[in-house]
């Protein structure tokens, strides 16, 4: 990215497709956030003095989220969506293009430094890279975020898969892959023929995962493991 002033548009332009993320992480989280683009600080849970405030805003913000169609959980996909034939930079500025993984079953998952949901879902996406990835699975994950403090929690955290990087350019892959909003966390689940199969809209936990891609390969989960 170029100098303050670009700097300036395109953290606007971002935090103004990101507002939806606001909603979905008070509501999945039980946290407020203020975007990292924006300059704000980091996601930081209510405590008893402001225990209250964050009651209220959370209550509005699953209203309106409600109201937009926003809620956690899996969400329609269009039949016979294909993954979209895109390429992005990964955390080390190497392009990359998502039909590398053709072939495999891939979990592709949205995320951001800044998210609380999102960084919780890591060690589970960790694991299950572990556990099935030489069975021809494959987790991606895809930050809207910056190159830097990507790299930087990747090291700190020991993610075990490769990590894509964008702001524009990764909010038009999660609409590509079917999300009717940009919201984080978002998980998409990739079948072996390249088709969509899920999204899921929200905090992904193990077990939503595996019923997923046990429902795409049945007794995927106990073939895999060794």
């Amino acid at each position: 990215m170029s100098g303050g002033s670009g700097n300036g548009k395109n953290n606007g332009m971002i935090r103004s497709a990101l507002t939806a993320v606001l909603l979905v992480t008070a509501i999945t989280g039980g946290y407020l956030a203020r975007s990292h683009l924006s300059g704000g600080a980091a996601d930081a849970p209510a405590n008893a003095s402001n225990a209250m405030a964050a009651s209220e805003a959370a209550a509005a913000a699953e209203t309106a989220a409600e109201a937009a169609g926003l809620t956690a959980g899996a969400k329609p996909v269009e039949e016979g969506r294909l993954r979209p034939a895109m390429t992005l930079n990964d955390h080390t500025g190497q392009p990359r293009s998502l039909a590398e993984w053709d072939g495999d079953l891939v979990l592709v998952n949205f995320w951001a430094t800044w998210c609380a949901p999102c960084r919780r879902e890591i060690p589970m996406l960790t694991a299950l890279q572990t556990e099935f990835g030489d069975s021809g699975f494959q987790v991606v994950g895809i930050a809207i975020d910056e190159a830097a403090p990507v790299s930087e929690y990747m090291k700190e955290v020991g993610i075990n898969y490769p990590v894509l990087v964008g702001e524009q350019e990764a909010i038009d892959a999660a609409e590509a892959y079917g999300a009717a909003v940009t919201a984080l966390p978002l998980t998409a689940i990739v079948d072996r023929a390249g088709q969509v199969a899920h999204v899921y809209l929200g905090e992904l936990h193990r077990e939503q995962a595996l019923e997923m891609l046990n429902g795409l390969e049945p007794g995927f989960s106990k073939g895999a493991q060794r």
